[in-house]
C-alpha cells in the first residue's frame, strides 16, 4: 500500500508524496489490462479528522470542496471521500470531473439519455473519440448500467488520463468488478484509493 499523508495544520500535502504517487502509478500502468481488481494495490490517502468535523459542521472551515448535489446518498457523507480525493488530485494540477456530478461531473455507462450534457463526458470524447463507444456497447452487452468510477482524471492527454475509484469502509461491487476491466481494455487505468483517518 502507498499512503499519502494530508496535514490539517498547514493544509496541503508534504512534498513527498508527489514521489509515492509517482511510483505507485508505475505499478498501476504495469497492471493496466490485467482484470484483477479483487488484487489491485490501493493508494491509501489520509485525512485530518478535524477535516472531516469540519465538512459536516463547519464547511466554510474545511479544507475539501462540498459535493454539489446535496441530496440522497449525498446527504449522509457518502461523498466526503471522493472529495478528499477531489483535492488530492486537484492539487496535483489534474482536470478533476466526479462521476454524476452537475457542475463539474462526468458519466460514461450511466446516465444513457443524458451523458453529453456533462463536462467531463466531452473530455472524455476528446482524449478516447473512438474508444468511448466501444465500452457503452461492451457494458450494455454486460448489462451494466451503473457502476461509473467515482472520479475522471486529465491533464488533457491519453497519458495523463486516468479513472479513480474511492473507498473508506466498503469495497468494490459486482457491477464495478465486471465494469472496470471493460473501462481499462479500451480506455485508461482505474486507480483505487482507499482514503482512511490518520
Amino acid at each position: 500500500m502507498f499512503y499519502i499523508e494530508e496535514n490539517d495544520m498547514t493544509k496541503s500535502y508534504s512534498i513527498s508524496d508527489k514521489s509515492k504517487f509517482d511510483d505507485y502509478m508505475k505499478i498501476i500502468f504495469q497492471l493496466h489490462g490485467n482484470g484483477d481488481f479483487k488484487n489491485r494495490p490501493e493508494l491509501i490517502i489520509n485525512y485530518g479528522r478535524i477535516q472531516k468535523i469540519n465538512y459536516f459542521e463547519h464547511p466554510e472551515l474545511c479544507i475539501y470542496s462540498q459535493w454539489d448535489k446535496p441530496w440522497g446518498i449525498h446527504k449522509t457523507g457518502k461523498n466526503f471521500p471522493v472529495m478528499v480525493t477531489h483535492k488530492y488530485f486537484t492539487d496535483l494540477s489534474y482536470n478533476v470531473f466526479l462521476s454524476g456530478a452537475k457542475s463539474d461531473g462526468y458519466t460514461l455507462v450511466r446516465y444513457r439519455k443524458s451523458r453529453q450534457k456533462y463536462p467531463g463526458y466531452n473530455q472524455l470524447q476528446k482524449i478516447y473519440s473512438d474508444k468511448i463507444e466501444t465500452v457503452i456497447k461492451e457494458a450494455n452487452q454486460n448489462n451494466l448500467s451503473g457502476g461509473d468510477p467515482d472520479i475522471f482524471v486529465s491533464k488533457n492527454s491519453l497519458l495523463d488520463s486516468f479513472f479513480v475509484e474511492v473507498k473508506e469502509n466498503d469495497g468494490l461491487t459486482d457491477n464495478q468488478i465486471r465494469l472496470f476491466p471493460i473501462i481499462e481494455k479500451y480506455l485508461s487505468p482505474v486507480l483505487l484509493v482507499r482514503i482512511q483517518e490518520q
